[in-house]
C-alpha cells in the first residue's frame, strides 16, 4: 500500500515538472525568435533578458542546461570559429568539429570549460616531448565527463583536413589540443617551423599501427627491383643457379626458409648483396643495421623485419624532413614522442611494435607498421 505522503511527494514532482515544461515551451518560442537571425541588437538583447528571467522559474537542471546551450549557441559558434581559424582548419572539418561538440552530451558549464582550455591550448608540447610514454589523462585536465568524452572522440577522429583522403587517428587531437599546434603542409602536425609525423594504433598491444610507405617524397618499391636482385644472386652463384619465379620466395618477412636457401653462404656476401639492393631502392648507404640482421652463414634472422622496419622509418623521416615521430595508442590513451635515434631502443624494448613485410610480391606488402604498445 502506498502512503498518502508518498502520493503527495509524487504529485508535487509531477506538478513542478509540468510547470518546467510550460516554461520551457514559453522559452522555446522566444528562442525560435532569437535564432531566426533577423533581429536587431536591441530586440535580441530584450529576448535574452526575458529568457534569462524565465530560467529562474525552471527547476529541472537538465532543462536549464539544454536551454542555456541553445541560448548561447551563437557565442559557442564564434569561439569555435576563432579556434578553427587560428589552427587553419578547413571549413568542412571545422563544421564537423562543431557537430561533435554539440552531439556529445554535456552541460553548458562543461562545454564552456572545454572551450576555455581549448582556446589557451589544452597542453604544452613540452609536456610530452620527453622520449617517454605519457598518459593523456596526465596532460589533459579531465575535470568533467564532457572533456573526457570529447578527448576520446578527438583521439579517434579522422577528418580530411584538406587532404584527398582521411588523415590518421590522433592527428586532429594534436592539432586542436597542443598550444600553437597546426596542420602541417606535409606531415601530420606542425609546431612553429617543425613538422611531426603521427602514427596511431587502436590496439592495446600496438599491432596494426601507422604505416610507413609511399607518402610524399618517400615511395620505395621493392617490386620494381626483383629482376635486379635475381641478377645479383646469379652473379654470386653462377648462371646455372635456378631461381624460383614466385616473388613470395623472396619475402624477407615470412619466407626466410626459401630465401635463405638461395642467399650467399657468408655474412659478408649477403650483406654486400642486400646493401646493393637497399642502396638502389632507398638511395641510402647507412646500412649498419645489416650486421644484426644476418647470421655468420649469410642467413636472414627472424628479427630482420624489426631492423628493416627501423631503417624504413629512418629513411622516411629523413626524406620528409620531419623532426620527430609522435605515437599515440587510442586504446590505452598513451603518447610517445621520440627522435629517430631513440626509436630503435623503443623497438628493441617492445614499447613500439613493428609489423610488416619486405616483399617483392606487391607494393602493399613492402610496408611496415609501427604502433605504441603501452
Amino acid at each position: 500500500m502506498i502512503g498518502k505522503g508518498h502520493i503527495m511527494v509524487s504529485f508535487e514532482r509531477a506538478l513542478n515538472r509540468s510547470l518546467d515544461l510550460a516554461k520551457k515551451a514559453e522559452i522555446e518560442k522566444l528562442l525560435e525568435q532569437l535564432e531566426s537571425g533577423q533581429l536587431n541588437e536591441g530586440v535580441s538583447a530584450d529576448l535574452i533578458a526575458k529568457i534569462t528571467g524565465l530560467l529562474k522559474e525552471v527547476k529541472d537542471s537538465a532543462i536549464i542546461q539544454d536551454i542555456l546551450i541553445r541560448l548561447y549557441k551563437s557565442t559557442f559558434d564564434q569561439r569555435i570559429d576563432a579556434i578553427n581559424l587560428e589552427k587553419e582548419i578547413p571549413p568542412k572539418d571545422g563544421e564537423d568539429f562543431k557537430r561533435k561538440f554539440y552531439a556529445i552530451r554535456g552541460s553548458y558549464d562543461e562545454k564552456n570549460e572545454f572551450l576555455d582550455i581549448l582556446e589557451k591550448g589544452v597542453f604544452d608540447f613540452k609536456s610530452i616531448d620527453n622520449n617517454s610514454v605519457v598518459s593523456i589523462g596526465s596532460i589533459v585536465p579531465m575535470t568533467n565527463q564532457f572533456i573526457m568524452s570529447m578527448t576520446q572522440e578527438m583521439t579517434e577522429w579522422t577528418p580530411k583536413m584538406g587532404a584527398k583522403s582521411a588523415v590518421g587517428a590522433g592527428e586532429a587531437f594534436f592539432i586542436y589540443f597542443v598550444a600553437g599546434g597546426k596542420k602541417a603542409s606535409s606531415g601530420d602536425f606542425s609546431l612553429g617551423s617543425n613538422k611531426y609525423e603521427v602514427k596511431a594504433t587502436k590496439m592495446s598491444n600496438g599491432s596494426g599501427g601507422g604505416r610507413v610507405k609511399g607518402m610524399g617524397k618517400y615511395s620505395p618499391n621493392l617490386v620494381q627491383h626483383l629482376d635486379f636482385f635475381m641478377e645479383e644472386l646469379k652473379a654470386i652463384h653462377g648462371r646455372k643457379l635456378k631461381l624460383p619465379k614466385n616473388p613470395n620466395s623472396y619475402n624477407f618477412r615470412t619466407k626466410f626458409k626459401e630465401l635463405n636457401s638461395i642467399l650467399p653462404d657468408t655474412k659478408e656476401k649477403t650483406k654486400e648483396l642486400l646493401a646493393k639492393l637497399f642502396t638502389k631502392i632507398y638511395g641510402s648507404t647507412d646500412l649498419g643495421w645489416l650486421d644484426n640482421a644476418i647470421t655468420k652463414r649469410g642467413n636472414v634472422v627472424d628479427d630482420f623485419h624489426k631492423h628493416f622496419g627501423y631503417y624504413q622509418a629512418s629513411s622516411y623521416i629523413e626524406a620528409e624532413n620531419f623532426k620527430k615521430y609522435i605515437f599515440i595508442n587510442t586504446a590505452n590513451q598513451t603518447i610517445l614522442v621520440t627522435s629517430i635515434k631513440q626509436l630503435k631502443k623503443h623497438i628493441d624494448n617492445e614499447v613500439i611494435a613493428v609489423k610488416g613485410s619486405c616483399s617483392f610480391n606487391d607494393a602493399v606488402s613492402s610496408t611496415y607498421q609501427f604502433g605504441l604498445a603501452n
